[in-house]
């Protein structure tokens, strides 16, 4: 599959190097453009003076600032030219929100970063896919509900008139065929563990939500 545009996730790191070996190649094979993002995380909140913090922030600047310089003169070896941002926040979420906004079409991410909270449960590699995925889960969701409703409200609206919206929401659930669908999928290897999980997820959630809704604001009185 062609890639376009990869985007790396690099902090000095053995796993960040890796994932940063790995991209070049990538880039090789796929003539793709290359971009790099290092993110420097927080300040610390028990220094004790405004002479310590600028100290840390002197010494971070500098580390990150090596960090994106070697890995520029690595990319260059293999003869490939990266960009590299340096950016504070959030390892996860600025990588799934940078990934989003320059449009990229795949992330590489070392499973063990530099700092200590990648080694807690939970790396940033997990939480990349996290977050990820949640776009996707909705994404997924939207693509199961919306059609159902632009296909069933025209006729709803028509012949139960009084009650269309309660009546398209309940027809807009499809546990059964879309289980079925999702679990020979999985048996005949189409899909694998952790798409059944999202296709699971949306075909509940498919099911709940509408009639949480329908329930709640379009239940009909009984007289």
């Amino acid at each position: 599959m062609p890639f376009h545009k990869i985007l790396v996730a690099i902090d000095g790191s053995p796993g960040g190097q890796k994932a940063l070996e790995t991209a070049i190649e990538l880039a090789k094979l796929t003539r793709a453009e290359l971009h790099a993002l290092t993110v420097e995380g927080k300040l610390p909140a028990y220094a004790a003076t405004i002479g310590e913090v600028d100290e840390v922030k002197r010494e971070k600047d500098q580390f990150f600032g090596t960090v994106a310089r070697l890995a520029r003169d690595q990319a260059r070896e293999e003869g490939v030219d990266l960009q590299v941002d340096v950016l504070p926040g959030h390892a996860a979420e600025l990588i799934v929100r940078h990934a989003g906004k320059g449009d990229f079409d795949l992330v590489v991410v070392g499973h063990k970063g530099h700092f200590l909270e990648d080694y807690l449960p939970g790396s940033t590699a997990d939480r990349v896919a996290h977050w990820a995925n949640l776009g996707l889960l909705a994404l997924l969701l939207a693509a199961k509900i919306v059609p159902k409703l632009f296909g069933v409200y025209p006729l709803a609206r028509r012949y139960p008139a009084p009650h269309g919206i309660f009546t398209t929401l309940l027809m807009s659930t499809g546990l059964t065929f879309g289980t079925i669908s999702s679990l020979y999928g999985l048996n005949a290897r189409i899909i694998n563990k952790t798409q059944f999980s999202l296709l699971i997820t949306v075909i509940v959630l498919s099911a709940i939500i509408p009639t949480a809704i329908a329930q709640r604001f379009f239940q009909p009185e009984v007289a």
